[in-house]
């Protein structure tokens, strides 16, 4: 198991992000990166540089005004928000559009 100061290389991000890792490791990482933001990040930058990630974060921003994604699709979304003007200007418009928001 990694320890918080330790993190994943590259290549271990590039397999967890293809699907490319056991569910126990896929558990595991994810479980790291609770406890660690630079993995987190260098994730979420892989992710969205190898599956467009704006399409994917486009697709769940209902559900995460809904509040009903799990947990690392909600840190998906919220770090490709900080990333991506373009993906932050469309749940902005979305949640503005929406009863009860100015």
């Amino acid at each position: 198991m990694y320890a918080p100061e330790e993190h994943y290389g590259n290549k271990e991000i590039y397999r967890y992000v293809r699907g490319l890792v056991s569910i126990e490791a896929a558990e595991r990482m994810e479980a790291h990166m609770c406890d660690c933001d630079a993995c987190l990040l260098k994730t979420v930058q892989v992710r969205h540089e190898m599956i467009q990630g704006c399409g994917k974060a486009s697709r769940l921003l209902e559900g995460y005004l809904d509040e009903t994604l799990n947990s690392t699709e909600s840190v998906f979304v919220e770090t490709h928000l900080i990333l991506c003007d373009r993906c932050a200007d469309e749940y902005g418009a979305i949640a503005n559009g929406r009863p009860g928001h100015s």
